[in-house]
């Protein structure tokens, strides 16, 4: 899970013109499936200003032959990661 508060330069949430403001927060989960043949990603993204609640989009994709690994997000002193 990574949850950050991103830097975006684009003042757009989709291709539609929904705006975001510098106050929106971004959680982005990435799963592999037991048998890792496919991966989930999750993106909830939270504007007070803009959405009148939080927004999530969930993606499959198939991991067709290629070997992935768990990797687990750090957060530095400054909440980056």
């Amino acid at each position: 899970m990574a949850d950050y508060d991103p830097e975006i330069d684009d003042p757009y949430f989709n291709r539609a013109g929904a705006p975001i403001t510098e106050n929106v927060v971004i959680d982005e989960r990435f799963d592999i499936s037991d048998d890792g043949s496919r991966l989930a990603i999750s993106v909830t993204m939270t504007d007070p200003v803009t959405l009148p609640e939080p927004v999530t989009i969930v993606q499959h994709l198939a991991l067709l032959g290629e070997t992935q690994h768990r990797f687990d997000c750090v957060r530095d002193d400054e909440g980056g990661l």
